[in-house]
């Protein structure tokens, strides 16, 4: 099976779709999408057995009168009657302007398809499930693998629009997780381990191991001290915390209705000014790469936040043309049943790196935290959060110095972005995102 020849086909079905609604004179535009996967499932260290998996369908948008309608279908044969439907719950929607994208010249990526994924070996799929047990349980004999597996998938998306856009693109995935619970006395340790790769590449014992090593590391905390740290946040939890808020409030549309802390603040400082965060769709080695947004539209590399200053928000092509901006080709679909929204195709952060061990021993009195809870409850109009973090080491004098018990952290994300003054050269490559740790100075810890 070969990933241009599949994106190829599916693009073919796009047109034959897209014509039926130009010889009708409408402005139109169909999104398929494709995929089938196989997964290795653990369940209570054992595994628990195999899973295959595939879905596809597509959607139609329709322009009538300057309304937008959508509607669904899971075949091609049912796809004129959601054109239909489409049509009709059009005249329902509000008149916005809005008008599909014309044809733009999208950036080549480089093939992201393994023909070892696409066509699995299920023997091979069950042995990376078994190695992912195995490295845990060597790391640390007395955890509990609670679960996890190894899976293998491919996917595929064609979109075609009445002004001419033609785009398709496809990949394969792997990807390894494992969780894993170590037990001490009334409390337990609670850690995993997950990667992903566009390649058939993956080391699951590695992984395992990693995991089983991190609950390990995790034994025995001491009481925490409560006050005024500097934290060194793993990718994870900068992930949920950093990124995440930052998103959320470069967002155009909420951005351009006064609802975020970011609103009117185009051109002004924001952060540190050696802290860049940005979206890097055409980033060869990314996992979700995309030469085009789910709208059609050509990718580019759109900072956000540059050394320092905001200097875009993001939009799809419906909230640009609500707010009369330009589209940052940052439409982004949840699978065929969902309308595409804003959102960021390949996040980054980009700072002073160093390996993290540099990062350590520039902290006198703090902590490393590995992820964060409560993330989702942050005020995205003021930036204020208040978030418990599980799996906390403390560092000393520049060195780590064993787990510590849970920490409540409380600061905003402009303290955050201001008091951040380094960055990891390591880095976790997850599907959307490459994240590294972060280093931030000053923040509130209580216990």
């Amino acid at each position: 099976m070969n990933g241009a020849a599949v994106a190829n086909a599916l693009l073919a079905r796009a047109e034959r779709l897209i014509e039926k609604a130009a010889v009708r004179g409408l402005e139109a535009e169909v999104y398929l999408e494709q995929g089938r996967g196989l997964d290795a499932e653990i369940e209570k260290g054992v595994l628990s057995g195999m899973n295959a998996h595939g879905s596809g369908g597509g959607a139609w948008r329709v322009i009538q009168d300057g309304r937008l309608g959508f509607a669904y279908f899971a075949d091609d044969g049912k796809a004129i009657a959601a054109l239909d439907a489409a049509l009709v719950l059009s005249r329902l929607a509000p008149a916005k302007g809005f008008h599909f994208p014309a044809p733009s010249k999208a950036t080549t990526l480089p093939s992201r398809w393994d023909g070892a994924i696409a066509e699995p070996d299920p023997a091979a799929l069950l042995a990376s499930a078994k190695a992912l047990i195995a490295g845990a349980r060597e790391a640390e004999p007395k955890l509990q693998v609670s679960g996890g597996g190894a899976g293998l998938s491919w996917g595929a998306s064609a979109l075609a629009n009445t002004h001419g856009v033609r785009a398709a693109d496809a990949a394969t995935m792997a990807g390894a997780s494992v969780s894993v619970i170590l037990e001490e006395g009334e409390s337990a340790i609670s850690t995993g381990e997950m990667q992903s790769s566009h390649r058939f590449d993956l080391d699951p014992h590695a992984i395992g191991h990693k995991a089983g090593a991190t609950a390990r590391s995790l034994r025995s905390p001491k009481p925490a001290r409560a006050g005024v740290a500097d934290i060194i946040f793993r990718p994870e939890a900068c992930m949920e915390l950093v990124a995440g808020l930052a998103v959320a409030a470069a967002t155009g549309d909420e951005a351009m209705r006064g609802k975020t802390m970011w609103s009117g603040k185009l051109g002004q400082a924001v952060a540190n000014p050696a802290l860049s965060i940005l979206d890097d769709p055409l980033d060869p080695a990314a996992l979700g790469a995309v030469a085009f947004d789910d709208e059609g539209a050509a990718t580019r590399r759109i900072p956000i936040v540059e050394k320092g200053v905001l200097r875009n928000y993001l939009f799809d092509g419906w909230d640009a043309a609500e707010h009369k901006q330009a589209s940052t080709a940052s439409a982004v679909r949840g699978g065929w049943t969902a309308r595409p929204t804003t959102d960021t195709h390949h996040l980054t952060v980009e700072g002073p790196s160093s390996d993290l061990d540099k990062l350590v021993a520039g902290v006198e009195e703090g902590f490393l935290v590995e992820s964060v809870l409560g993330a989702h409850t942050a005020n995205e109009t003021t930036g204020e959060f208040s978030v418990t973090a599980p799996n906390v080491w403390r560092i000393h004098k520049g060195a780590l110095a064993g787990a510590v018990s849970d920490i409540a952290i409380g600061s905003d994300l402009s303290t955050m972005l201001r008091n951040a003054d380094g960055v990891s050269r390591e880095r976790r490559r997850m599907d959307g995102a490459s994240i590294p740790h972060i280093r931030v100075r000053g923040l509130d810890v209580s216990v």
